[in-house]
């Protein structure tokens, strides 16, 4: 999926564009993300591709073109950098995990053990991203077996099914309950058992000043308020 915004303000000339690869969780907040930064920085044009992080890591190592990545994890970005392939990593945001459902609840689910029932459709994400590695060891820590219908490519594409209704729990991020227009919610929390996702921003390649103002972007007061809006939370010194 690409998705190019058009910059706040227009130039005489083209923006230079910036190409990121991003985890699929921050799709919702990009586009308030983007639109913010290009505000600022209107001779720069930001163009994304979300997947998972596990896809986009894989991309990167294969030498996909991209400018910045934004991690929804710190081991792929461990990896990209002993490769080569990336630098100048730092946090920006963290994600907590949840049991959510449809608004409806159609269930009657209230809390995590229900994901052992076997008369509900439960769906995590694989175990190649993040949002389903993170679920696998909650899960595990509570000492729950989830009676698991589907596992989705990425965190995404679960709440995209859990919003329509395709399944009736899954673990997702807590943005996904905040960014789903009131069509889902949250049934327990997994506080407990996850300190949840942690997302991470690197450039890719050498360090160039356009990749670098976004990075930098990320870490401000404007950008951690729309990430703290979006359901993010902000990650410890």
């Amino acid at each position: 999926m690409l998705l190019a915004i058009a910059a706040g303000c227009s130039s005489p000339d083209s923006p230079t564009e910036v190409r990121v690869f991003a985890a699929a969780s921050l799709t919702n907040v990009f586009e308030p993300l983007a639109e913010a930064f290009e505000r600022s920085y209107p001779d720069l044009q930001l163009k994304a591709q979300f997947a998972s992080t596990g896809a986009l890591r894989e991309q990167l190592l294969s030498g996909a073109p991209a400018d910045v990545f934004l991690s929804a994890d710190q081991q792929s970005i461990e990896l990209l950098g002993t490769a080569g392939v990336t630098n100048r990593a730092s946090s920006f945001a963290t994600n907590d995990l949840v049991v959510a459902s449809p608004v409806e609840n159609a269930a009657g689910a209230t809390s995590v053990d229900d994901l052992h029932r076997n008369d509900v459709l439960i769906g995590l994400c694989v175990d190649s991203a993040p949002c389903g590695a993170l679920a696998d060891d909650a899960l595990a820590t509570v000492g729950v077996i989830a009676q698991v219908a589907t596992r989705e490519p990425n965190a995404a594409a679960l709440a995209s099914k859990l919003r329509a209704s395709e399944i009736d729990l899954a673990v997702v991020y807590r943005s996904d309950v905040v960014g789903s227009e009131g069509e889902l919610v949250v049934v327990d929390e997994l506080d407990d058992a996850s300190d949840g996702a942690t997302y991470f921003s690197s450039v890719i390649g050498a360090e160039s000043e356009a990749p670098t103002a976004f990075i930098e972007f990320l870490s401000s007061g404007e950008a951690q308020e729309i990430l703290d809006r979006a359901g993010f939370g902000t990650p410890s010194p």
